[in-house]
């Protein structure tokens, strides 16, 4: 089914990675990933913050879902389209085209962010252990008081 089937209403709610599957069989080729995201990004109406937000959960899952496969490039077709044998052989020898810089800049936000969402997940983890450890200190002042001589007992 095209996209051009579907209302605007309909397109503004669905999930992107259905829109991304709609767009490539539309177009029947691999696009790379820069391309089809604006793609999605207009028509979902997505503001700049919006696209800045949200390039890295695209990005994620595409890698994620089956129907999806880089053929090097950046480049991402639909699986279906690929026999088994040909998929290996394609994506171990992408061609040799190079990335123009503003691509390569594409990458380096979505991997800034990737970072930032792991620095972010690991600085909660430590402030939670934190608290955990002041809890637990806290705990045994309570329960178990120390004495200092065995008179005390």
């Amino acid at each position: 089914m095209s996209l051009q089937t579907y209302s605007k209403e309909e397109l503004k709610h669905m999930p992107m990675i259905d829109i991304a599957q709609h767009i490539l069989l539309d177009e029947k080729e691999a696009l790379h990933f820069k391309k089809m995201f604006e793609q999605i990004a207009e028509i979902k109406g997505f503001t700049k913050d919006q696209q800045t937000e949200l390039i890295a959960q695209f990005y994620t899952d595409l890698n994620i879902d089956g129907r999806f496969i880089t053929t090097g490039d950046n480049l991402w077709g639909l699986k279906r389209w690929y026999p088994a044998d040909q998929i290996d052989e394609r994506i171990s020898n992408p061609s040799k085209k190079k990335v123009d810089e503003e691509d390569d800049d594409d990458l380096d936000i979505v991997d800034d962010e990737m970072d930032d969402l792991i620095e972010d997940f690991d600085d909660d983890d430590d402030k939670e252990y934190d608290e955990d450890e002041e809890d637990f200190a806290e705990v045994e002042e309570e329960e178990f008081p120390t004495y200092k001589d065995d008179d005390d007992l």
